[in-house]
């Protein structure tokens, strides 16, 4: 019996053989023009975050460089000021001996000249003073309670750290004891996170805000 013959290769058979062929080579293209595409975004957006990361840390130097300046001046002015401010305080301070002399002889001729006006707006005053009350405060506490009770108060305080450390906080910001009491009176305000940048001491050369 004669062997078969081969069936003829029918027209669309290459046709979808290079479909497939070009849709696998199209596809890898694809996904390779999306990860290159990827790629470079991430690295623009690397790129992006490190100029920021570096005006941020050229604003921290320049500001650190300003407030070390302004101290410095600071401290020169006040030190100046405190030279000067001595040296006429001290000048004053022999004159007002000299004024209170001449006021202290007008008040032991007149006990009521307490306030005499002399030229250039300059006025001496002599004012009576409350007297300084100095107690054992512990001591008189004891005496009192025994002695004089009506003077001794009763105020309770509450230990309020203590509490707190205690105390769990629920979900609708009640605070509620170990024992299952809720504290009234107290509300637990939850607060947003706070967000900050820091820039911290970089050992690099400073540069300039462009």
């Amino acid at each position: 019996m004669a062997s078969a013959e081969p069936l003829p290769e029918q027209p669309w058979a290459s046709g979808d053989a290079l479909l497939e062929q070009y849709l696998e080579t199209e596809g890898q293209s694809a996904a390779d023009d999306m990860r290159a595409c990827l790629l470079a975004d991430a690295e623009r957006v690397r790129r992006q975050v490190t100029g920021w990361a570096h005006r941020r840390r050229i604003i921290a130097d320049r500001r650190a460089a300003i407030m070390a300046q302004a101290e410095a001046a600071i401290q020169e002015i006040a030190a100046w000021r405190d030279r000067e401010t001595g040296r006429l305080d001290r000048q004053a301070g022999s004159l007002d001996l000299l004024l209170q002399g001449h006021h202290a002889a007008e008040v032991e001729r007149d006990h009521r000249a307490k306030t005499i006006h002399l030229p250039w707006g300059i006025t001496p005053r002599v004012r009576a003073q409350q007297p300084q009350w100095v107690r054992d405060e512990q001591a008189l506490l004891e005496w009192a309670q025994a002695m004089a009770p009506e003077y001794v108060g009763q105020r309770p305080v509450l230990r309020w750290g203590e509490m707190r450390r205690a105390a769990a906080v629920t979900e609708d910001g009640r605070a509620v004891l170990p024992d299952g009491q809720v504290l009234p009176g107290v509300e637990v305000l939850r607060k947003a996170e706070l967000w900050s940048v820091e820039a911290e001491q970089d050992p690099t050369t400073d540069t300039e805000v462009q």
